[in-house]
């Protein structure tokens, strides 16, 4: 499971509630200032969009 990280208070830029997406930033975040942060679940990806089912065909009478 991917996450992101929130800023719990201001750091080298980052502003409290800041959240970082960018899965290499997590990762360089993490290795050396893990306690300026708390992990969040990063949201599932969408699912690729379906086109609409078509209606049945009229019977003809």
């Amino acid at each position: 499971m991917a996450y992101h990280l929130v800023c719990v208070h201001p750091f080298h830029g980052y502003d409290k509630g800041q959240i970082v997406t960018d899965p290499a930033e997590v990762d360089a975040l993490m290795a050396e200032r893990d306690h300026h942060f708390v992990r969040i679940d990063a949201p599932e990806p969408a699912a690729p969009a379906q086109s609409p089912a078509k209606a049945p065909a009229e019977p003809s009478a």
